[in-house]
């Protein structure tokens, strides 16, 4: 069979019975060479296949796809939607070393050249950070020149917004652990107008509290916020770093933006153009979405929302209104499920109580059992 035809029926198996389409695998790797003609992607999805279903059986596998890999890696290097493959099945059978390697092939790829740097793009830059964390390649000490460049070319163009997931700061602050990196970063935090860039301070906030300095960096930004006293639009943006300096306080992995919502309320106060005006409004709707308060979020889009009349603007509050409607529906359906499955759970409790009861002969708790199961 060739690889691409066994590659998608093994996928198809694999969704029902990942032991099963793990020993297909194995069986057609023992029967031939036919592998060594595999491109990366086909031959990454069937390492996983066999690393999740057959862990213990998986190295003989990955040692030869390794030697595939490593040479289409030096033709081409690898993306890391494909690195993340390979990092999963090293991972799954119990290699964490090579789960390293392959994981640092990913960092290389994406950020190892100013042509990467051009080309990846922040969500590619947020996977990669995010696995060197999971794979402790990170903390105090261990900065990422490569990471911090690509970092600052995203600011550059344009692309290291405001609005991105909140774990997304917090995962390329990680590769940031030296002086040198945060210096590279750091000289991005204010754009030629003299106004701060949010994104950047959001991800100095993470920087900051993960080296025990939050309090310093909450102080430095009220000082900004009173150097810029006499320009709103900037004394607006500092307030919105601040409020997010707030928002981590105590824990960067349960953060809520809402924690620093005097600023915000300032913020929303002193905005004087229309971008700014748009930026706090967008992060009062986010933080509000972000808690769960979507009948809050819509409200504050009501009330602000009419105030932009330009196309862009206009058209980045009907995103924010179709992202709420989108998050509370999905929240909806997520409590309904959770109702139909906690009944669930009940009626099968009363009935296992019910067998019991009736097993020992216990009638008084069968006759409250039998009433409880027909309410």
């Amino acid at each position: 069979m060739e690889i691409g035809n066994l590659t998608a029926f093994i996928d198809s198996l694999a969704s029902l019975d990942r032991k099963r389409a793990a020993d297909v695998v194995l069986a057609w790797f023992g029967s031939g060479d036919s592998w060594k003609g595999g491109g990366d992607v086909e031959l990454a999805r069937l390492a996983r296949v066999v690393a999740d279903g057959r862990p213990e059986s998986a190295a003989p596998l990955l040692k030869a796809f390794e030697q595939r890999w490593l040479v289409l890696n030096a033709e081409k290097p690898i993306r890391w939607n494909v690195c993340w493959l390979i990092v999963a099945a090293w991972n799954s059978a119990g290699n964490k070393e090579k789960a390293r390697e392959w994981v640092m092939k990913a960092y290389e790829t994406e950020v190892g050249s100013e042509e990467a740097r051009e080309r990846a793009d922040v969500g590619a830059l947020n996977i990669v950070s995010e696995l060197m964390q999971v794979y402790e390649l990170t903390g105090e000490g261990k900065g990422y020149p490569a990471m911090a460049a690509a970092i600052a070319t995203k600011v550059r163009k344009g692309e290291l917004t405001a609005s991105l997931p909140w774990d997304y700061y917090m995962h390329l602050a990680a590769l940031l652990g030296t002086p040198e990196t945060r210096q590279t970063v750091e000289a991005k935090l204010i754009d030629p107008a003299g106004q701060p860039r949010l994104g950047v301070a959001k991800i100095l906030t993470y920087v900051r509290f993960a080296a025990g300095g939050i309090e310093a960096w909450q102080a430095y930004l009220d000082g900004q916020v009173e150097t810029a006293a006499g320009s709103p639009d900037a004394q607006a943006g500092w307030l919105l770093a601040r409020a997010h300096a707030d928002s981590v306080v105590p824990s960067v992995l349960f953060p809520s933006p809402l924690r620093g919502k005097k600023w915000l309320d300032q913020a929303l106060a002193l905005a004087a153009s229309a971008p700014v005006r748009f930026q706090v409004l967008d992060e009062i709707v986010r933080g509000h979405m972000f808690v769960g308060k979507y009948e809050k979020a819509t409200e504050t889009l009501d009330g602000l929302g009419h105030q932009f009349e330009d196309e862009v603007f206009a058209k980045g509050v009907q995103q924010l209104r179709r992202d709420t409607s989108r998050l509370w529906i999905e929240a909806d359906l997520r409590a309904e499920r959770a109702k139909a499955v906690a009944a669930d759970l009940h009626a099968e409790t009363l009935k296992q109580r019910l067998d019991a009861a009736r097993a020992r002969g216990d009638e008084e708790a069968v006759r409250r059992y039998e009433a409880l199961t027909t309410e």
